[in-house]
């Protein structure tokens, strides 16, 4: 177990890059931090430690006291943590949790690294792939409706041209004639009911 009683293992605590703090044993309550950390927190060492840790880091269910940290047998932990900065800002860490010794008591040391871009920039990727899913989907429902409605304009249309042909290649009588007119007009307001149909809003 390291013991920060040790003025150089202190020493590397203080002046280190890497943002860091110490707890009491049972991680409820912050004893001290490094200047990366009073940098990255916005709190400095004397006005305001020791104060609870749950006014910096929160998890979840907002209380680090459910993690049931004990140095005697919890040799390492790794946890990730809302940070609530002196400006009430918030971002994310990651904080490996370590027992160790200080001022002759088990206590727990928090090295944190900032995870808050990493966790942006994982949310975005996740909202856009979900974006993505949705626009498929839609995509799919376009095509069957523009197939359907592609099928209901065949019917008239192919009568319409088949009747076209007919009168096109053979001298027709007057009866038949009169029909075939009837039959075009009836299959071109069928095509123009089908057509009327169609949302445009879908293009």
């Amino acid at each position: 177990m390291l013991n920060f009683d040790d003025l150089n293992l202190l020493d590397y605590f203080m002046l280190s890059n890497q943002p860091m703090l110490l707890t009491n044993e049972d991680a409820t309550l912050i004893l001290t931090i490094n200047a990366a950390a009073v940098k990255l927190t916005g709190y400095d060492f004397a006005a305001y430690f020791p104060q609870p840790v749950e006014s910096i880091l929160q998890t979840k269910k907002k209380r680090l006291a459910s993690i049931n940290i004990k140095p005697s047998t919890q040799k390492k932990l790794k946890k990730e943590f809302t940070l609530i900065s002196k400006a009430g800002k918030t971002g994310f860490v990651e904080a490996d949790i370590t027992p160790v010794l200080f001022e002759g008591k088990e206590a727990q040391l928090f090295t944190l690294t900032d995870i808050t871009e990493k966790k942006l920039y994982r949310a975005m990727l996740e909202d856009a792939m979900e974006e993505e899913v949705e626009l498929k989907t839609q995509n799919r429902h376009l095509k069957k409706i523009a197939y359907l409605n592609l099928q209901l304009a065949r019917r008239p249309l192919a009568n319409i041209l088949g009747l076209v042909n007919v009168i096109d290649q053979e001298a027709i009588a007057g009866q038949t004639l009169a029909e075939a007119i009837a039959f075009l007009r009836e299959s071109g307001r069928e095509l123009n009911e089908v057509i009327k149909t169609i949302d445009p809003e879908m293009f």
